[in-house]
C-alpha cells in the first residue's frame, strides 16, 4: 500500500479500515462508513484521534511507564496489569486534587514505590535492631531514591545490579529486598569478593 491509501470492508454494520501512514494504522466502527477527508485520511481515524480518552489514554499512559515483566503464568501477567491499572487510577486522582502543581506520571510512581517500601523497610529495621549484633546504629535508616549506582553488596563483573535506591544514613546504593538488610546486619561489607557478602 502506498501511502496515504486505506482498504475498507464491511460486513453488516461493522466496518474494517487499514490505513497506511508512517506505518500501518487498522480501525473498527459500527458508526462510520467509507468517508475520507484530503490527504487520503479516513474519517474514522480524525474521529479517534479527535474523541480517543478513558481506556486508551490509561493504556498509553501505562505502555510509557510500565513495569517490565513476561511470564507464561497467566496470573502473573493479569496481577501485574491490574497494578499498572491501580497505579495509573491512582494518579488520575491524584492530578484531580493537584490541577495546577501535579506531578509528571514517572515522578508520581517513583515517589508512589519510595512510600510503599519505607512501611515496608520500617518492619526490616524493626527486625534488623532485634538481631545481635553491634553494626546496627541506633535510629531509623531510611531508604531514598538516587542516580543508578552498582549495589555495595551483590553487584559485581558476573551479577551486575544498579539499584537506584540508597540508604540515606550509609549513603550507599542497595538492592531494597535483601542487600538493604545485609548492608546493615553484616559485621563486615566485603568490597572485592562481594559473594562473601551473599553467604549466610
Amino acid at each position: 500500500m502506498a501511502v496515504g491509501q486505506s482498504i475498507f470492508r464491511r460486513s453488516g454494520n461493522i466496518m474494517t479500515v487499514v490505513h497506511r501512514d508512517k506505518k500501518m494504522i487498522r480501525l473498527i466502527s459500527n458508526v462510520h462508513g467509507r468517508g475520507v477527508l484530503e490527504g487520503g485520511r479516513p474519517v474514522v481515524l480524525r474521529d479517534y484521534n479527535n474523541w480517543a480518552r478513558g481506556v486508551d489514554l490509561s493504556n498509553q499512559m501505562i505502555a510509557n511507564d510500565h513495569y517490565d515483566h513476561r511470564s507464561v503464568k497467566w496470573y502473573k501477567t493479569s496481577a501485574i496489569s491490574f497494578l499498572e491499572t491501580s497505579v495509573a487510577n491512582a494518579y488520575c486522582l491524584y492530578k484531580l486534587r493537584h490541577v495546577f502543581n501535579a506531578k509528571k506520571h514517572l515522578a508520581f510512581r517513583e515517589e508512589l514505590v519510595s512510600e510503599l517500601l519505607q512501611d515496608y523497610m520500617v518492619s526490616v529495621n524493626a527486625n534488623i535492631r532485634n538481631q545481635p549484633t553491634n553494626r546496627i546504629i541506633p535510629g531509623m535508616h531510611r531508604i531514598g531514591i538516587l542516580e543508578q549506582k552498582s549495589c555495595v553488596i551483590c553487584s559485581s563483573r558476573e551479577n551486575k545490579a544498579s539499584p537506584k535506591y540508597y540508604c540515606i544514613d550509609c549513603d550507599k546504593n542497595v538492592c531494597v529486598v535483601n542487600c538493604f538488610y545485609r548492608l546493615h546486619a553484616n559485621l563486615q561489607i566485603y568490597v572485592r569478593n562481594k559473594w562473601r557478602n551473599l553467604q549466610d
